[in-house]
């Protein structure tokens, strides 16, 4: 199959950038485990430092910042955002001390020691660092399909603004409104939400039309507010 050929699958289709960012940093994650192996054998004979940990370290650091910037470069084709390059970096770095300290621990006869327990602790920490990116896309996907379920098939309503601040809330200032709706039941019910950064100024007692699940009012994750933007 020549490059030329339409029929080939392009290298650079979101699956295919995915799996290869996959294999750089698992390779990343190998290399901070060799260097974790490597120093803490190292600093247990403090007078003979292993020049083989320097190294394995130094290159562990540069493939990590080459593999993060590959993974700016390919955030856009990947559907994901550039922040997760640097969740990545240190995950897989985090990841490979931990087993690094973890297999240390096997081979110096200590697997049941507080040393793996820390590197199994050091572990767990990096993994969940390296997957929060992923868990976070996941809940947004799942929120955005609810809501828009909720859009289609959900009741609607007009909400009354009973409170309107305005807070700062990652270097833009924003309004926190308590809302009070009544429900096909007759019930009231007020939940809060922080609004979008383009809401128009809210004030008490507007109206704001919103959606909620009639079979389930109370859920909050279902709530959902059309918010008046500018244009």
């Amino acid at each position: 199959m020549s490059l030329n050929d339409p029929t080939r699958r392009p290298w650079g289709t979101a699956q295919g950038a995915s799996r290869t960012i996959l294999f750089i940093w698992t390779g990343i994650a190998l290399l901070s485990l060799a260097s974790a192996v490597c120093i803490v054998l190292a600093l247990s004979r403090p007078i003979d430092f292993s020049p083989t940990a320097t190294i394995l370290a130094v290159i562990s650091v540069i493939a990590g910042v080459a593999g993060m910037h590959f993974d700016f470069a390919t955030a856009q084709r990947r559907g994901a955002g550039v922040a997760v390059g640097v969740a990545h970096l240190f995950g897989a770095w985090i990841s490979g001390a931990g087993g690094g300290i973890i297999v240390t621990a096997a081979l110096s006869g200590q697997l049941g020691s507080l040393l793996s327990l820390s590197g199994l602790l050091i572990l767990g920490v990096g993994v969940a660092i390296f997957l929060s990116p992923n868990v976070l896309e996941r809940y947004r996907a799942a929120a955005e399909i609810r809501h828009d379920r909720v859009r289609s098939t959900g009741a609607h309503v007009l909400a009354t603004v009973t409170s309107a601040t305005m807070v700062s809330l990652n270097d833009s200032l924003r309004f926190r409104v308590t809302l009070r709706f009544t429900d096909q039941e007759g019930a009231q019910r007020w939940f809060t939400r922080t609004a979008p950064p383009a809401t128009v100024d809210i004030s008490e007692d507007d109206t704001i039309p919103m959606h909620y699940d009639p079979q389930n009012p109370g859920d909050r994750r279902s709530l959902v507010v059309d918010w008046p933007t500018y244009d």
